[in-house]
């Protein structure tokens, strides 16, 4: 620089600290503003988590308690006869049906003979033929040791329908332990995942809402894939896969980053219990991180644009001041010295005026 013009080392010394600063500035901005947004992102998808998982749990709480109040029924019923009259079954089976939006089918077991005899109806004043698989595969998910028994997502056929559902059933044992009979009723998985998926809960733009159970069988999402009854870690080869699931088996919240389908997303996780019952369900949000970070690209550019226009107006007026101000007064001081060195070596006679230094 010793070969610039004082003029020039001014405006280049100017202008490098204005950068350094606005720069300096600029990041300091950006990084509070992701940590900001990021910060708020979190609890707005953990709030949004929480709405969902509310409007579940009070879905299944609806149907669990019409289930226990058949089951009371039930009870009453086959320690007083023993064995209750097919009207009597079907009359606890359609109360059931009355008392629950969500229940697709409500079935009554009974013991005749030690042998189980299923009554089953689509709440509709009719009653469904079960098939041995179907009696088979509700049987294996009833366990006497609890009041409460809730399979994972299983696929029955029922009139010649494959069926999408979760059984709820409570065993009806007497005194002395022996089991009677069993109430139940399958969960209608459509209709929750209507109410869940409905565009109107989404809280970003192709944000993806999952249900799953604990062990992470996918009972239903809005995603483009095929999903149901598939198990989470098929879905991607994600890192955080795993980790995400554990979060599911260890009954923990959190907010995990994930990929899937080539898309970032942030993926918030809430598992939830089920009544009084050990069994969990979890439900997962996936938010894709190009509508979360959308706002602060704009607040990037905008910072960006700003600083740089800050930045050449700063450049213009301190190069116009130097040019016409500061340059000038050297200018002047510079021929006064000369004249004045002139005069003091004789080589002038003429003394010097006085200097006129323009004022700003």
């Amino acid at each position: 620089m010793k070969h610039l013009s004082i003029g020039t080392k001014i405006i280049l010394i100017v202008v490098s600290v204005s950068v350094l600063s606005f720069f300096g500035l600029a990041l300091a901005n950006i990084y509070q503003s992701q940590k900001i947004l990021t910060t708020e992102v979190n609890k707005l998808v953990s709030n949004a988590l929480a709405r969902n998982v509310n409007k579940i749990e009070g879905y299944l709480h609806e149907s669990v308690s019409a289930l226990e109040l058949s089951h009371k029924r039930a009870l009453t019923r086959f320690n007083r006869t023993g064995q209750p009259s097919e009207g009597d079954i079907f009359g606890i089976i359609f109360d059931m049906g009355d008392s629950a939006r969500f229940v697709s089918y409500a079935y009554v077991m009974q013991m005749q003979n030690g042998e189980p005899k299923f009554y089953m109806s689509s709440l509709k004043n009719h009653n469904v033929s079960v098939s041995n698989e179907t009696t088979k595969t509700l049987i294996s998910n009833i366990d006497l040791n609890k009041d409460l028994n809730i399979s994972n997502p299983i696929i029955l056929n029922i009139e010649n329908k494959d069926l999408f559902t979760i059984s709820f059933s409570m065993p009806i044992v007497n005194d002395n332990k022996e089991l009677l009979g069993v109430v139940g009723f399958l969960f209608d998985i459509n209709k929750l995942k209507e109410d869940i998926l409905n565009p109107r809960r989404s809280i970003f733009e192709n944000d993806i809402r999952m249900l799953m159970s604990q062990d992470g069988i996918i009972v239903f999402e809005n995603g483009s894939q095929q999903t149901e009854n598939t198990n989470f870690t098929q879905l991607s080869n994600d890192e955080n896969t795993n980790k995400i699931l554990e979060s599911s088996l260890n009954k923990k919240r959190g907010i995990f980053e994930y990929t899937r389908d080539n898309i970032d997303y942030l993926a918030g996780v809430q598992p939830f219990k089920i009544w009084d019952s050990d069994k969990y369900y979890t439900m997962i949000t996936l938010v894709p991180k190009s509508s979360v970070y959308e706002s602060l690209d704009s607040l990037v550019f905008s910072i960006i644009i700003l600083s740089t226009s800050a930045l050449l107006i700063i450049s213009i007026v301190v190069f116009l001041y130097v040019k016409f101000s500061i340059s000038s007064n050297i200018k002047n001081i510079s021929n006064h010295l000369l004249s004045f060195f002139s005069y003091l070596n004789y080589e002038t006679k003429q003394a010097p005026k006085s200097i006129e230094v323009k004022s700003n």
